[in-house]
């Protein structure tokens, strides 16, 4: 009866008028009035006929009431949220912050929490674009029990990110590591339930965007490479590879047991829906990757690999193209001349490793960087496995100049997206080196959504290691783990005639 009399007071009024309300409304009353009635319903279905993204950030720092801010906000609008992407900052306790973030969020949105060295977003209160970064005491591979607990005694942040994407189908595929068999991750059995799940509602093997976030005790190089090798160019692929995370499927009934698992990685995985209305366009995903670095010095092959407890790399080579016999080059005397040389100061460095391998009937090449820690005369250390005998490296150092180039470049590629797409939402993961005292100003990254990309809501995180995958650079040739650099996601919606 109650329905009855909503239904027959606003019977008589304008659908405009009406529509003007509706819009106004928060999530749960907007959600509430699209059960009021038939008409009601469609109504509320036009104003949300296209993706939606909405964030919101919180320097708040009590965890609980930076909770409650960013939910207001976020939630202060008409919205259905298909997915969720919460960062929070290394004083709050990520156990504790995720407990309240569950609490919240609807059952049936998948979700992924990670916990990251910097946040980059929109402060709720200020509506200004705010960074914050954490300086850690042993750099920026700093994790112990008291940080992830919440014991530092520094302000704490929290970015809210939901998203509505009506043509896509979102869900949460973890890797996992069995705690009582092998102690390898079970790459194998990932990549089966991610394209199984992308072909269950889309049809395809192939999703449309892959959003990773790693454990920052696991190198996941490996599965990176892997999605890189299988995936098409079309697959968009972004993501944090050293964090903390925590994460709820769409199904909790298909939630593994932490008791027997461990979660290496996570990846929110969007695919198409097969059975979406035609009336629905099309939402796109565009990755543009903003290098810090260039190379420098000789071309080297690597004679000898040893791969340590730690997961570091001791490797001794020789230049390329000398012939075999000849003493192994010392790498570290020779940068150390070359950096004196090129007057580079006390840059960070890394090598580019050019990676030939045979995955089943193709032979496929990847591009992979690498920090480099040190050596000896006789090798070098860097961080990271998979490097094999025969693989060539260059050497590869940060330049700011390069770096704001390379940003420039990002915003151009961004904002020359078709005339028919509108980009309504991104995601930016930066790396942790890249602040005002590497490019002498701030807010320098989030440039490409400050232009004629300003005001799309955008969240982004600093990252010790960023996953970007880009175009491929030529035959054959991947490259989708990078250091230094800056890695964009732009997300645009393409109307139903325009594709």
């Amino acid at each position: 009866m109650a329905n009855e009399g909503v239904v027959s007071v606003f019977s008589k009024v304008n659908d405009d008028i009406l529509l003007n309300i509706l819009r106004r409304l928060p999530a749960v009353a907007f959600a509430c009035a699209a059960c009021v009635s038939r008409a009601w319903n469609r109504n509320c279905s036009s104003i949300l006929c296209r993706p939606k993204f909405v964030s919101a950030m919180s320097v708040n720092p009590d965890p609980c009431e930076a909770v409650d801010e960013v939910f207001d906000e976020v939630f202060s609008q008409p919205i259905r949220p298909d997915f969720a992407i919460v960062y929070i900052g290394m004083e709050f306790s990520l156990p504790f912050t995720s407990f309240f973030v569950f609490k919240k969020v609807p059952r049936g949105v998948p979700i992924i929490i990670n916990q990251a060295v910097g946040l980059i977003g929109v402060d709720a209160g200020a509506d200004e674009i705010v960074e914050v970064k954490w300086e850690l005491e042993n750099g920026p591979n700093y994790w112990d029990e008291e940080i992830l607990m919440g014991g530092n005694p520094i302000n704490g942040g929290l970015i809210l990110s939901i998203g509505f994407v009506p043509d896509l189908k979102v869900d949460v595929i973890p890797l996992l590591r069995s705690k009582t068999q092998s102690n390898m991750p079970l790459m194998e059995y990932f990549m089966l339930e991610l394209r199984s799940y992308s072909a269950s509602v889309s049809g395809s093997l192939n999703p449309a965007c892959i959003t990773m976030f790693g454990d920052h005790r696991v190198d996941i190089r490996s599965i990176v490479e892997k999605i890189d090798l299988v995936m098409p160019e079309e697959t968009a692929v972004v993501g944090d590879a050293k964090g903390s995370f925590l994460f709820r499927r769409r199904d909790q009934t298909q939630n593994y047991s932490a008791d027997l698992f461990f979660f290496d990685a996570a990846a929110l995985v969007f695919a198409r829906d097969q059975n979406k209305s035609a009336e629905l366009g099309e939402t796109r995903f565009h990755v543009a990757v903003a290098d810090g670095i260039i190379p420098f010095g000789p071309e080297v092959r690597s004679v000898s690999v040893f791969e340590d407890f730690f997961a570091q790399s001791w490797i001794s080579g020789v230049v390329e193209g000398v012939e075999e016999g000849y003493p192994m080059l010392d790498c570290v005397t020779v940068l150390q001349q070359l950096i004196n040389q090129l007057d580079l100061g006390n840059p960070n460095l890394y090598i580019e490793v050019r990676k030939g391998r045979q995955y089943s009937t193709q032979f496929r090449t990847t591009l992979a960087c690498h920090e480099l820690l040190g050596g000896n005369y006789e090798s070098i250390i860097v961080k990271g496995c998979g490097i094999q005998p025969g693989d060539r490296f260059i050497f590869l150092h940060s330049d700011a100049g390069s770096a704001l180039t390379r940003v420039d470049d990002a915003r151009h590629s961004l904002e020359a997206l078709d005339a028919n797409q509108e980009v309504f939402g991104g995601l930016i993961f930066s790396s942790y080196h890249r602040d005002r005292s590497f490019f002498g100003a701030s807010h320098v990254d989030i440039t490409p959504f400050t232009d004629k990309l300003s005001g799309v809501p955008m969240a982004g995180i600093s990252c010790t290691r960023e996953i970007g995958r880009r175009a491929l650079l030529g035959p054959g040739l991947g490259y989708c783990l990078h250091a230094h650099s800056c890695v964009y996601l732009a997300m645009s919606y393409v109307p139903p005639m325009s594709y």
